[in-house]
């Protein structure tokens, strides 16, 4: 009967026993918990990913039922917008347009479903009013050198449809060395862990850091172009 009692006593967990198996898990779930979260983090990105590509199909089925016009911004109209001209060609037109990084999509998807993006079109291929502008998919030089498509800035309105490209390099924002800032009002350049995603007019989608992204608008300072601008000298190669 001792020698049972004693073999039971010496099999249970003592407190010191308990609390280094506990600090253990908290050790291992510390470790694993970034690698989780950078899991998520892609499969976001890759979301978001395959959205850009699905409005890039969609722009250029579109542009094939118009001779090669691409579609425009709000300013030719609200039934005019890409947001509203697009959706014949793109199925889960609403969930298409969020970017699950986006956090401001939870509101506008649930309140008014149709009315906002997490994605801007380059004004330059949409507003054929605008210097410089290109709106025919058959008039562009370079498609897979030219960004169509950013994503949203936090703070750019939802209701906003488009990216003010042409103003990138206004004198006083150069002069200023404002180019930055004012981009950064509009599109989100490191929504995915330093990068963003951006869709170029052959249909193709890339992910390009923010530091890349900047070192272009420096360039373009140098030398007096706009990388967003179609058939510029500005168009970059990567």
């Amino acid at each position: 009967m001792r020698t049972h009692m004693r073999r039971r006593k010496h099999s249970a967990f003592t407190l010191v026993e308990l609390l280094v198996v506990i600090a253990i898990i908290g050790i291992l779930i510390g470790m694993l918990l970034p690698a989780v979260q950078a899991v998520r983090a892609a499969a976001r990105n890759t979301v978001c990913k395959n959205n850009m590509r699905q409005i890039g199909l969609a722009m250029h089925n579109y542009a094939g039922t118009r001779k090669g016009e691409l579609p425009w911004t709000s300013h030719a109209g609200d039934d005019q917008s890409w947001l509203v001209t697009l959706q014949p060609f793109i199925e889960n037109v609403n969930s298409m347009r969020a970017c699950p990084e986006d956090e401001q999509t939870a509101e506008w998807l649930q309140e008014q479903p149709g009315q906002g993006t997490s994605y801007l079109i380059n004004e330059l291929v949409a507003n054929d009013r605008l210097d410089g502008s290109v709106t025919n998919l058959n008039g562009l030089r370079s498609t897979h050198g030219l960004v169509v498509m950013f994503e949203r800035s936090d703070r750019s309105a939802v209701t906003n449809d488009h990216v003010h490209c042409g103003s990138f390099y206004l004198p006083f924002r150069v002069e200023q060395n404002l180019v930055w800032t004012f981009l950064e009002l509009e599109i989100a350049p490191d929504r995915h862990a330093g990068t963003a995603n951006y869709l170029f007019a052959d249909g193709h989608v890339s992910g390009i850091s923010d530091s890349t992204l900047r070192a272009w608008t420096e360039q373009d300072v140098t030398d007096g172009t706009n990388f967003a601008q179609p058939n510029s000298a500005g168009i970059y190669r990567f």
